[in-house]
């Protein structure tokens, strides 16, 4: 099989309404993917100086071979990057200038796939995206949903956005140093990871996967289960950590999203003395002005939340997914944000080149940005 005709394949795979949404686990026949890299390497020919010649001829393949790489080896023995993209790709990527040709050139399919392709802290970072989930970090992720099944139940397939979230919180159980699944997930709003894992999980030994990565999820899960002890006697020795709330934003306003529990949670606002008792497995809305301090109890877990407590802070929170990225509770405006579409939230007015946030009821200002290579400035 040719480039262009694998190149038509894994376009029409990569818009299909049931693919994965990563570019790395987009399907394609086992018998066609050795003769898809093997032709790659053989249009490069050794030269990095021809990426843009073959994102141009066939973007598909080209992105396809890039991500698949890092699904297949990163994480392995080290977490090298380019060097995985140059085994497969035939070519070396020392220089700075044929790192800057295999970005643009994927850039440019992310944005035909209108897939986020700016905004973060390294230019590594978006093939790490789309490549999804690494196969060698799929132990990590598949014990963080069996904690995640075992503290709050089954994955609730009914609902895409129950799911979504269930799959999210159960980040609360991967080490916060663990980054690259964690990104993956928290984009991908389909919750193809959860689903997966429902569908093994339902169907057991009869399981039929699609792609290969689903044959290796399949596996990693079964021996997990064979070599794991009860669940919820571990969770009831409190050998698993609780979920936490976490501040969102969501439906243009700052909420506090609550994790699912057995009872109510209890919550103090600043120097209140008698808490609120809220429902678990809710988003609640604050009210303003916002909080500085909140102190929440969770059976016998508890913690606290410092929100803008300066008067010259501010927060940063990804408008995709709603989760917080970033804060400072100083007058420090250099900060870099692994987000492309920023939502930031101050206590007092600012500008965003230029400007005015909007006031948000009593004390509280928004603003919105487009992050990408060059700074944004705050004033």
């Amino acid at each position: 099989m040719g480039c262009r005709t694998t190149d038509f394949l894994l376009s029409q795979s990569l818009r299909s309404q049931n693919s994965p949404p990563f570019i790395g686990l987009a399907p394609l026949k086992s018998k066609f993917q050795d003769g898809a890299i093997e032709k790659t390497r053989a249009f490069l020919g050794g030269s990095p100086s021809r990426l843009p010649k073959l994102f141009q001829s066939f973007p598909y393949v080209a992105a396809w071979c890039v991500t698949q790489a890092l699904s297949d080896a990163y994480g392995e023995a080290d977490n090298g990057i380019y060097r995985h993209i140059e085994d497969v790709l035939g070519i070396s990527l020392e220089t700075q200038q044929s790192r800057r040709m295999l970005f643009e050139g994927f850039c440019h399919v992310c944005d035909k796939l209108g897939l986020p392709s700016r905004g973060f802290d390294r230019m590594v970072d978006v093939y790490l995206l789309h490549a999804g989930v690494p196969v060698a970090q799929l132990p990590t992720i598949i014990e963080a949903l069996l904690r995640q099944e075992a503290a709050f139940g089954p994955p609730p397939v009914e609902s895409t956005v129950l799911l979504n979230r269930w799959e999210d919180d159960s980040l609360e159980f991967v080490h916060p140093s663990i980054t690259t699944p964690r990104r993956a997930i928290l984009w991908d709003e389909t919750a193809w990871h959860a689903t997966l894992f429902a569908r093994v999980r339902e169907a057991t030994t009869s399981f039929q996967p699609v792609i290969q990565f689903e044959e290796r999820f399949a596996e990693v899960l079964a021996q997990r289960l064979n070599g794991r002890g009860n669940s919820a006697s571990q969770s009831a020795q409190g050998l698993m950590p609780v979920p936490k709330p976490r501040l969102m934003w969501q439906n243009g306003g700052l909420s506090l999203r609550l994790p699912r529990t057995e009872g109510r949670i209890q919550l103090w606002q600043d120097h209140e003395t008698r808490p609120l008792r809220l429902r678990g497995g809710e988003d609640w809305m604050l009210p303003q002005p916002w909080p500085k301090h909140m102190r929440w109890q969770i059976g016998t877990h508890g913690g606290e939340l410092t929100f803008l407590s300066a008067s010259t802070g501010f927060a940063i929170f990804d408008r995709a997914t709603g989760y917080l990225v970033r804060d400072s509770e100083g007058a420090r405006r250099e900060l870099e944000v692994d987000a492309a579409d920023a939502v930031i939230l101050a206590r007092s007015s600012f500008s965003i080149l230029g400007e005015a946030a909007l006031e948000s009821g009593a004390h509280g200002f928004v603003g919105f940005a487009q992050l990408g290579a060059m700074p944004v400035k705050l004033t």
